[in-house]
């Protein structure tokens, strides 16, 4: 797991010891007790957050199964959640955005546009994953099950191959990573002030409504739906996206190939910037 994800947990399983004041038999936690435990997170953290928590508890005790006979959690009812529509900006806001964005900045922003990669996929990304003779890079990701690496091949367009060569020309002799905070000299963290903050101040900046990383990945599938000439296979492979359905398990086996998108790409998702 991610250490985001183990911190989580970790403090789900502290709110619930706080809850229960003392230690207690694993059989005094019964499905009343879980059932009261979640209304009252169901009050404090909404249905999102109570069902969060019912969640990781029930992985838990599922975890001691050998142990503990009966699953308390798996009584509990998840609450049900209203759909939430994830904001996508439009051309002309991401236009703005770039437009305004530093150098470094808009090297990152540019280069998810051309990709719709994930930000964590974008900091990772190593000059070994990068062959400018086949137009083709290597993304990697752990958004798989037990944490496992597993990468994608993408095509290298025009605009992303710009940008790559830039860097190629100023890196440092053995440099290992793209993309490299000049300020440390280490590779970019999400989670550094300067990334995490980025967008958020970008868009005050140019006067636009708020909008994360991740909302570029579903401004580049829109474009490239928009476009009418991208299947939706070919989108989620783009993309990334594996999903236990009918549909991925055709995906995978299909294993279409995706590099007339780069063309596309650079002619339609990517707005012109200044």
């Amino acid at each position: 797991m991610q250490g985001g994800t183990v911190q989580e947990k970790l403090s789900h399983y502290k709110e619930f010891a706080t809850f229960l004041k003392q230690d207690v038999f694993i059989d005094v936690i019964t499905p009343q007790l879980a059932k009261t435990y979640i209304a009252e997170t169901n009050q404090q953290h909404g249905a999102k957050g109570a069902n969060r928590r019912l969640q990781t508890l029930k992985a838990c005790w599922n975890w001691h199964k050998g142990n503990i006979p009966n699953n308390p959690w798996s009584l509990v009812q998840p609450y049900p959640e209203e759909d939430y529509i994830k904001y996508v900006p439009n051309n002309e806001d991401v236009g703005k955005v770039l437009n305004i964005a530093e150098s470094w900045e808009k090297e990152i922003l540019l280069f998810l546009l051309s990709t719709g990669a994930r930000i964590g996929e974008l900091f990772n990304l190593k000059w070994i994953d990068v062959n400018f003779e086949r137009s083709t890079i290597i993304l990697w990701t752990r958004k798989r099950k037990g944490g496992n690496r597993q990468s994608r091949l993408m095509p290298m367009g025009g605009k992303m191959r710009n940008i790559l060569e830039s860097l190629s020309e100023n890196k440092v002799d053995n440099a290992e990573f793209v993309f490299i905070n000049s300020r440390t000299g280490q590779p970019y963290h999400k989670l550094q002030p300067c990334v995490r903050y980025m967008l958020k101040r970008l868009c005050q900046t140019a006067q636009v409504k708020e909008f994360g990383f991740h909302a570029l990945r579903h401004f580049v599938a829109t474009q490239l739906m928009s476009s009418q000439q991208v299947n939706i296979a070919e989108i989620q492979q783009l993309l990334g996206h594996q999903r236990t359905t009918t549909t991925d398990l055709y995906l995978r086996s299909l294993s279409s190939n995706i590099s007339h998108l780069a063309d596309i790409i650079d002619s339609m998702v990517i707005p012109n910037n200044k």
